[in-house]
């Protein structure tokens, strides 16, 4: 579903550029602005990128808050009334734990260094049902989407 995400918000912001009245005479620095959104989209096929955009995307971090495990302090801070930083915050902290827990059970290697960000021992359960609800909320959001511009 990631890649429905990222192709979606491509389109959205290849179109924004497109329907510029520039458009219709284009000058280098136009091209060059229209080239950086296509670069820009080629670090999101990256595991942590591709997570981040998606769960931006689809997830209401409000209710995420209500189920996150204690150990995502940032995040059970979050309130109605938070500020953009402190939502970016929570959201990175997010993708952090899911990225590091993954690679924890994952990638077991015995060369593998904690990073300090995965789920403790003590909290997986509350930590599967947080990935639960991210789940659920992008399953109804990929629902949602025209199928024509779903990847499957």
């Amino acid at each position: 579903m990631s890649q429905t995400v990222i192709r979606k918000d491509l389109i959205d912001k290849a179109m924004m550029k497109l329907s510029s009245k520039r458009a219709l005479a284009p000058d280098s620095n136009y091209i060059l602005e229209l080239n950086k959104i296509f670069d820009d989209h080629r670090d999101l096929g990256r595991d942590y990128q591709a997570f981040k955009i998606t769960i931006e995307t689809c997830c209401d971090i409000l209710e995420l808050v209500e189920i996150a495990p204690l150990f995502l302090k940032k995040t059970k801070k979050l309130t109605i009334e938070s500020k953009p930083d402190a939502i970016d915050q929570a959201y990175n902290e997010i993708i952090d734990a899911v990225t590091a827990t993954r690679n924890k059970y994952a990638h077991a290697k015995t060369n593998y260094k904690v990073k300090g960000t995965e789920c403790p021992e003590d909290q997986l359960k509350e930590f599967a049902e947080l990935l639960n609800m991210i789940s659920q909320q992008t399953i109804r959001w990929f629902s949602m989407q025209k199928e024509d511009n779903r990847i499957v």
